[in-house]
């Protein structure tokens, strides 16, 4: 009897441990949801890249092959030469990554093949670029400091020479003339707060041999520097809150004043046997000829340019192409928005939506024309032996506004 109760003593505990891890099972039980095996979370795959890389064969039949660079700031094209089958491609960036190692004005070589073959970078902001002995001169705004820096083909600084100055100057131009190189500036001349132009000579060593500053009470809006028979003549608005007007200035000599009846601001101008400039008023933009006489064209525009050969002079304003020739409009078509450049043919291109187009000119008469499939903004074209390059910026490969070349064929 004893055993017994033992017997069922101990079976009666079995029970209840049975029961208690039962109950634990049942309260732990991991649920159905919680089994499931969720995908892991996916990232976009980082951008594998090397600076040194080939180009990408085009399968567009107008098109050689396509090549693109950047980082993840802004990138922007000031100038493009072409020397033996080797491209220099100088602008500004503000990366620090990918093809870039720090902000400011850079350098990216690329060969014929568009193969790219190092980059470079400078610091300050560059604003123009010129040829120099065995390489190029780039005029360079460091902090209000004008800088001019020669490099060699392979972009290695071959001299510095930094502008003196008693006061804040901006880097605004550099041109190669006769004996060396015309460096633009502008400064703000503290008492009456106008800004002036100052035309800096240097040697070909890149030595100061001197200087002079316009005079003038008007605030002066940098155009350009003509060469016209070894005379240097800056073009440039003169503002002020009565009338804008265009200023030619010589070197060494004060500033001569083309005034309208109506306040217009220049945006480029041409010589065909006459000084025609290119303006916009609050209603028009317009041909001026230096007698006055003018030749309308459209409406007010924020786009605009001017190039021309021996015979036409040819202009894009609001969207829209002119051909103008013995002061009449030949012909107009509405291409987009447009770059030229100057070759024996006058080359534009245009694009429109995700396409753009190359079109050739001379004396007023179409040469030749290619679209393709590729969007790019604010392109420039160089030549070459085989073909053409077209260089302009495109979005979302590296982040921010990368650069792109693409190979025309004939």
């Amino acid at each position: 009897m004893h055993e017994s109760k033992s017997q069922l003593r101990i079976i009666t505990a079995l029970l209840i441990v049975v029961i208690a891890l039962a109950g634990g099972l049942f309260f732990y039980l991991p649920t159905t949801r919680a089994n499931t095996v969720l995908p892991p979370v996916e990232e976009d795959p980082p951008i594998t890249h090397a600076k040194v890389r080939d180009a990408e064969i085009s399968l567009d039949p107008s098109l050689v092959f396509t090549q693109t660079f950047g980082g993840s700031g802004e990138e922007t094209i000031v100038d493009v030469f072409y020397n033996d089958n080797l491209l220099y491609i100088f602008g500004n960036t503000t990366s620090n990554d990918f093809d870039f190692d720090a902000p400011g004005a850079f350098l990216a070589i690329l060969n014929g093949s568009g193969k790219t073959l190092d980059f470079l970078t400078y610091g300050g902001t560059l604003k123009a670029v010129t040829l120099y002995n065995g390489g190029y001169l780039m005029a360079i705004d460091r902090d209000m400091t004008p800088v001019a820096l020669a490099v060699d083909y392979g972009g290695d600084v071959i001299k510095s020479t930094t502008l003196s100055t008693v006061r804040d100057e901006e880097t605004l131009d550099i041109k190669y003339v006769d004996g060396g190189y015309l460096f633009i500036t502008s400064l703000v001349q503290n008492i009456t707060g106008f800004t002036r132009l100052k035309m800096t000579m240097l040697d070909y060593s890149l030595e100061f041999t001197g200087s002079v500053v316009t005079d003038e009470v008007y605030s002066l809006s940098y155009i350009d520097t003509l060469d016209v028979m070894g005379e240097y003549r800056l073009v440039a608005n003169a503002m002020s809150d009565l009338r804008n007007m265009l200023c030619i200035g010589t070197w060494g000599k004060k500033l001569a004043h083309y005034p309208l009846e109506f306040s217009y601001k220049v945006t480029g101008f041409w010589i065909i046997g006459d000084f025609y400039y290119l303006a916009t008023s609050d209603s028009a933009t317009m041909l001026i000829k230096t007698d006055n006489t003018v030749i309308e064209l459209c409406g007010t525009s924020s786009q605009t340019a001017i190039v021309g050969d021996q015979k036409c002079m040819y202009i894009i304003a609001n969207n829209t192409f002119f051909c103008v020739s013995n002061d009449k409009v030949l012909f107009s078509a509405e291409y987009g928005p447009t770059s030229f450049y100057v070759d024996n043919y006058i080359y534009a291109v245009s694009t429109s939506g995700s396409r753009t187009t190359v079109r050739s000119f001379l004396n007023g008469s179409k040469a030749f024309e290619s679209t393709f499939s590729y969007e790019i903004t604010s392109p420039k074209i160089i030549t070459c032996e085989s073909g053409m390059f077209v260089i302009g910026n495109t979005q979302g490969t590296f982040g921010g506004n990368d650069i792109s070349l693409i190979k025309v064929s004939y």
